[in-house]
């Protein structure tokens, strides 16, 4: 078996998206002989120092940045050119650069591709030769012909021994802490159960944390809550955790997430809305517990802050995580696609979109609506209709991030900078 060659095109080195799974694929790949060689191009510079040096340790080689030249050289390398998908201007630039060209590649996309401004343009699916979602779609929509489902694999094994059943341990949330993944309901969601004698763990970074404590301290119940900010490992945080938390904004794109799968290997419970983009990764009963809405999450937040409902034991969550979340099986299937690209005929690449402002009149759509919905108050923030303004201006794939990236938008959208 001759070795393939497969390059991964991501936009940043980052601790989320489309990184971990990358070093899990190089990870498997030396470990189980394959003959498949991973290597990364990264479009802007930056990201987790911690994750370079995963990279180098596993012999990934990574490109960072490189000149328009240089770039080519690399791609045209490739046998499987694999583009994770993530709504950047750094990605928009290398389709641009790389419109018509004929490769063997894929789309992977890491958002539910649902909810502008994370929409994974159709065109851009049906041109390759494969596409990978990392959840399925919502509202039982069929997948599409083409496309597989592999959720993103989670390093099971780095997560630790499960810790025993007992009636402490805290209850925690851990994530991205921006309204467009974790609900601007979270503060009033946890206010009757935070106590300053047991206080809910939040663990993450994302920029609205100042938001959420200003709210908790409004409310009086700032002593309630322990803010940790990021955190690498969670190893300890798990051992000592009850239940993770898991109230997901109306509108969020985060389609496969490791928090899940880590804290249900650990044998932690997790609770979450039935109708989020993660609930399948949750059995209810077994894995965790599915809320019907937001009121009913509440609810059995406080029921089982009183010890009303009775948890699954860590054990059996424990068992019943492997089971649905083995990494194994979802690398033997990416390695089996690009083995099976490798036998196809190049075909070009393509987004449907002939320009900058076409792209973004699909992924923000009517940018006049926007105006006002820079940083509305978090109170404000619980309307669904202000909420997915807000996302469409701020988040990532948002206007605000284009015009930074593009400053001759500015001369088309004056009012931006009103």
């Amino acid at each position: 078996m001759t070795e393939l060659q497969v390059l991964h095109i991501v936009p940043r080195w980052s601790d989320g998206g489309a990184t971990p799974t990358i070093l899990s694929e190089a990870k498997h790949a030396r470990d189980s002989g394959s003959g498949i060689r991973h290597r990364a191009l990264t479009l802007e510079p930056g990201g987790s120092l911690a994750l370079v040096k995963e990279a180098l340790r596993l012999g990934l080689r990574l490109h960072v940045a490189p000149a328009p030249a240089e770039e080519a050289k690399i791609v045209e390398a490739a046998h499987v050119v694999v583009l994770h998908f993530w709504n950047t201007p750094s990605l928009r630039c290398f389709l641009d650069r790389w419109r018509g060209t004929p490769l063997r590649w894929m789309v992977h996309a890491h958002v539910n591709g649902v909810h502008q401004p994370q929409r994974l343009p159709p065109m851009l699916v049906s041109s390759a030769c494969h596409a990978v979602l990392t959840s399925p779609l919502p509202n039982g929509i069929a997948t599409p012909p083409g496309v597989t489902v592999i959720p993103a694999p989670a390093d099971l094994v780095a997560v630790g021994e499960v810790g025993a059943d007992t009636e402490r341990g805290s209850i925690m949330h851990t994530g991205t802490l921006n309204v467009f993944k974790l609900s601007p309901h979270f503060v009033t969601l946890h206010a009757p159960v935070a106590d300053a004698a047991d206080p809910i763990l939040v663990i993450g970074s994302g920029g609205d944390e100042e938001r959420f404590q200003a709210e908790a301290s409004d409310l009086g119940v700032a002593e309630g809550f322990r803010w940790l900010g990021f955190r690498s490992d969670l190893r300890a945080s798990f051992a000592s955790t009850r239940l993770l938390s898991y109230p997901v904004s109306s509108f969020s794109y985060a389609s496969s997430d490791r928090v899940i799968q880590f804290a249900q290997s650990a044998g932690v419970p997790v609770l979450v809305q039935r109708d989020a983009p993660v609930a399948y990764l949750v059995r209810d009963g077994v894995t965790g517990i599915l809320a019907a809405d937001l009121d009913d999450f509440q609810r059995k937040l406080v029921a089982i802050s009183r010890r009303e409902i009775d948890l699954p034991e860590r054990r059996m969550v424990a068992q019943a995580a492997w089971v649905d979340h083995d990494p194994a099986p979802k690398l033997a299937k990416l390695q089996l696609i690009y083995r099976t690209i490798e036998a196809e005929v190049a075909r070009p690449v393509d987004d449907g979109f002939p320009d900058l402002l076409s792209w973004i009149d699909y992924q923000v759509g009517d940018v006049t609506e926007l105006q006002g919905a820079r940083r509305p108050p978090l109170s404000e923030l619980r309307d669904d209709s202000v909420l997915a303004r807000h996302q469409r201006w701020a988040c990532e794939g948002g206007l605000a991030q284009y015009v930074n990236a593009f400053p001759g938008l500015a001369d088309c959208l004056r009012w931006v900078n009103g």
